[in-house]
């Protein structure tokens, strides 16, 4: 692992990475230099840090819905997006990535041999009959996020508290929480299947 135990720290990318990105986004798609800026912004460092103070890493793992590959670089895992573009500028941002881009849910029945564990900090972009299939998983370890903030492009699924989030999961859970991000909440479980 890339990241210190107990340190509890994204690994950020390096200044010449993110100039490089940025570059490139704002040559060929310029919404998304925000969007890379977004991916590194206080927020998003405050909800994985969050994360990596509560979860015990396992050996494998992915993080789906990776987006530009920021927690799977830190975590040593591999980064599944569906958007390919995220798999260009995130090898740019981070460049020993591990990047796949596929839909989440189909490279996951695919894999042969599970993942020890499965990382998912954008449930409210998922359908949850989607992520229904993580009760299904027996053995894994599973680290969700979500969070209540409604009106959202792409916010299709918030829960408005953690123990509606927590109910739909059969999971023997080793943790249960929520962050106060000012505005919103943002819940996160971590358990394996019963």
């Amino acid at each position: 692992m890339k990241y210190m135990e107990n340190e509890e720290k994204i690994i950020l990318p390096s200044l010449r990475s993110l100039e490089r990105a940025l570059r490139l986004a704002w040559d060929t798609e310029p919404w998304r230099v925000m969007d890379i800026l977004n991916s590194i912004g206080e927020n998003q460092v405050k909800c994985k840090e969050w994360l990596l103070k509560h979860l015990t890493p396992t050996e494998t793992g992915v993080v789906l819905g990776g987006w530009y590959g920021g927690l799977a670089y830190t975590l040593d895992y591999l980064s599944v997006d569906v958007d390919r573009k995220c798999s260009r500028y995130g090898m740019l941002l981070y460049p020993d990535v591990q990047m796949k881009t596929a839909d989440a849910f189909t490279h996951l029945m695919l894999k042969k041999n599970p993942y020890g564990t499965v990382i998912c900090t954008s449930c409210e972009h998922m359908a949850q009959e989607d992520l229904d299939m993580f009760n299904w998983m027996p053995g894994t370890q599973f680290c969700l996020q979500s969070n209540n903030w409604e009106g959202i492009a792409g916010h299709i699924n918030c829960k408005e508290s953690l123990e509606e989030f927590a109910s739909e999961y059969d999971f023997d859970f080793t943790y249960k929480g929520e962050l106060d991000m000012g505005g919103y909440k943002r819940w996160m479980v971590i358990g394996s299947t019963k």
